[in-house]
C-alpha cells in the first residue's frame, strides 16, 4: 500500500489523530507548478525552494497533500515544454506516485471548489487546490503568482513559493 491509500483510507475524523501520531510532520498542499520544479530546471525560477520541498517530501517531513488532477497537469506540462522520454516520464510518475498523497474527492469536496471558483472567479481546477487546502488545514503551496494575487485576498492559507520558508 502507498502513502496515498493509507491516507485516504483514513476517515476525515480521524485525520486530527493521525496527524497527532505523524506531529514531526507538516501537512502542505502542492500544485503542479511547484511539482515540475522537481523535475525540470531550465528556465525556471525559484528551482532551490522546489528542490528544497522535494528533499523534505522524500525524507517525509512533510505529508504532501494534491489531487489526482495534479497528474494531468504534470504530464500535460511536460508535454507542452519538453522533450521528455517517456521513459524518464514514467519514472517521475512513480516517484510522485511515491512521494505525493493523492486525496480521493467526495462530492462535498467538488462542491466546495465550485462554491470557491464562483467567489474568486477562478478555474475550478485551481479551486480543488485550495478546497483540500481547506478541507486538511494545510497550506498551498503554489509558484503560479498570477494565482496567488488572485487569490490571497479572499484569506486562503496560500503561500507564493518565492515566499515559502519551511520551519
Amino acid at each position: 500500500m502507498n502513502c496515498s491509500e493509507e491516507f485516504n483510507d483514513l476517515e476525515l475524523e480521524n485525520f486530527d489523530h493521525f496527524m497527532i501520531a505523524e506531529k514531526n510532520q507538516e501537512t502542505i498542499v502542492l500544485d503542479s507548478s511547484v511539482i515540475f520544479k522537481w523535475f525540470h530546471f531550465e528556465n525556471e525560477d525559484n528551482v532551490e525552494t522546489a528542490r528544497s520541498l522535494y528533499e523534505k517530501a522524500i525524507s517525509r517531513y512533510f505529508h504532501v497533500l494534491t489531487p489526482e488532477l495534479l497528474l494531468y497537469e504534470i504530464i500535460n506540462t511536460f508535454k507542452s515544454r519538453t522533450e521528455i522520454d517517456v521513459v524518464l516520464l514514467e519514472e517521475i510518475l512513480k516517484e510522485l506516485f511515491h512521494i505525493l498523497i493523492f486525496i480521493k474527492l467526495d462530492s462535498k469536496d467538488y462542491i466546495n471548489a465550485y462554491e470557491i471558483s464562483k467567489k474568486t472567479n477562478n478555474s475550478i481546477y485551481d479551486s480543488i487546490y485550495i478546497a483540500i487546502s481547506e478541507k486538511y488545514r494545510a497550506p498551498f503551496i503554489t509558484a503560479d503568482k498570477k494565482l496567488y494575487e488572485a487569490l490571497k485576498s479572499h484569506n486562503y492559507n496560500i503561500v507564493l513559493l518565492d515566499d515559502f520558508i519551511s520551519s
